[in-house]
């Protein structure tokens, strides 16, 4: 770990989903910790649980899965122990995922930066911030995803 203040700590993580022959453990005692300013990639073959983790992370695996063990916290708060309201203000406000295939995840017609927007608007919470982080406004302002950058058009061999 960096000399980085924690913004995200997880400590003994485990998912598991019932089958017939018991508990299917998917996320098996994982923990780690996260520096302000650092960004976390998950890379692992296919069906090693990555997306699993991703989905504990901001807790949003689906019944019959559940969480079963461990701790997440983020920015000092303990998000297992948010209510279902509470854990919504923080996605993307505070964690947010982008699967792999982004093309399912972001809408190609739209300008990222306008996506972006929109999700923090609609998780904005209407208090000050007091996290000392920026807020989304400042992020958005000080962002280039919004640049506009130069277009070209293709001319045909004969016109050149």
């Amino acid at each position: 770990m960096s000399n980085l203040p924690t913004i995200l700590e997880v400590s003994d993580l485990h998912v598991a989903f019932p089958t017939r022959q018991g508990p299917f453990a998917a996320v098996d005692g994982v923990s780690l910790q996260l520096g302000v300013s650092e960004r976390l990639g998950l890379i692992g073959e296919s069906g090693s649980g990555k997306s699993t983790r991703a989905l504990a992370l901001m807790r949003l695996i689906k019944p019959p899965g559940q969480i079963t063990r461990g701790r997440i916290v983020l920015d000092g708060v303990d998000i297992l122990g948010l209510t279902e309201h509470e854990m919504r203000q923080r996605r993307l406000a505070d964690i947010a995922l982008v699967n792999q295939g982004a093309m399912n995840s972001l809408n190609p017609v739209m300008r990222i930066r306008d996506q972006m927007i929109d999700a923090m608007q609609a998780t904005a919470t209407s208090g000050p911030n007091t996290s000392g982080r920026p807020t989304w406004q400042t992020s958005c302002a000080q962002s280039t995803c919004g640049r506009r950058w130069p277009t070209f058009s293709r001319t045909s061999s004969a016109a050149a």
